[in-house]
């Protein structure tokens, strides 16, 4: 999920006001149109994000200003515009073409219902996979901003959670200028890519040629996201070193639990990171469909070498 989508993924330790009248007037009809607005609203405060997952659980408070398509983070930390341009103060990124994303009809909305958030009108939405309760999302009534939301793994347990701290519908004193002397790396489109154009639901909406021969993808449903980097075999990334191992599907992957997702590494024909906001049940099933580790399938017959020699 980004700003409604790619920034904010999330969860409920939150007790939220229901209040007992008709929906406030929201120019919104269905769920993606409420998504579409949320990409689209102006406001900046204090956002805390949380993600719990397998015992393990990771907090931040950032500092947001959210202008038309671009949401800045931590006073220029961070600058993410959906598929434009990402990067701190004298650097960054600029993707020169982005395609939109149609949500998937896998996906289903509630009734929505008022409640209030921070002392302001705004209305809460369930989101639905089936009979899964899969997100909660509170958006502001006069800005259509998210004030809080939840994702929730497929056995119904909390996964991310984000709530604004403070809200203010006025961004401008918060708005960072980029220098003029600022510079860019463009990534261009490109085929070359070994990974498939679906995987579990996910599609591959862009895919880039980056630094070093690396290679970027970016799979949404509409509603959650991940990127895959292809990376030269052997690449060694700072902090992974150290990430706890996991078997999946019978394959090992390091799993790197953060505040603002989940990032998962394994060597294949090749090496790959994936980074996103997908739930966990979601995660496994992504990645049975993706490249898979060196050694798949040998996890067993390793142990047994082990034991018998």
């Amino acid at each position: 999920m980004s700003t409604a989508r790619h920034l904010i993924v999330t969860a409920a330790l939150v007790t939220l006001a229901v209040v007992a009248t008709a929906v406030p007037a929201i120019a919104a009809e269905d769920l993606d149109d409420y998504l579409r607005e949320a990409e689209q609203a102006e406001y900046g405060g204090r956002r805390i994000v949380v993600t719990v997952w397998d015992g393990e659980s990771q907090a931040e408070i950032f500092t947001v200003i959210h202008t038309g398509d671009t949401m800045t983070v931590n006073g220029g930390e961070s600058i993410v515009g959906y598929g434009k341009l990402a990067g701190a103060p004298g650097g960054g990124v600029v993707i020169p073409e982005w395609s939109s994303s149609a949500l998937s009809d896998r996906y289903t909305m509630d009734q929505p219902e008022a409640v209030r958030r921070l002392g302001r009108e705004a209305v809460r939405i369930v989101v639905r996979e089936g009979d899964t309760k899969r997100a909660t999302i509170v958006l502001d009534v006069e800005t259509s901003a998210p004030l809080a939301t939840e994702v929730f793994d497929g056995d119904g347990a909390l996964f991310r959670y984000s709530t604004m701290l403070d809200f203010d519908a006025d961004p401008a004193p918060y708005v960072v200028a980029r220098g003029a002397d600022d510079e860019y790396e463009v990534m261009l489109p490109t085929e070359a890519s070994s990974l498939p154009a679906t995987a579990a639901g996910y599609r591959r909406a862009d895919t880039y040629a980056g630094p070093n021969d690396s290679v970027h993808a970016f799979y949404t449903d509409g509603l959650f996201y991940f990127s895959i980097f292809e990376l030269p075999e052997g690449a060694r990334l700072g902090g992974l070193d150290d990430a706890a191992v996991v078997e999946v599907g019978g394959s090992e992957y390091r799993r790197l639990v953060s505040s603002d997702g989940i990032w998962v590494y394994w060597e294949g024909e090749t090496a790959y990171l994936l980074v996103g906001d997908l739930p966990p049940d979601h995660l496994e099933q992504v990645l049975a469909e993706l490249p898979q580790p060196k050694g798949k399938g040998n996890l067993i017959s390793r142990l047994w070498r082990g034991i018998f020699g």
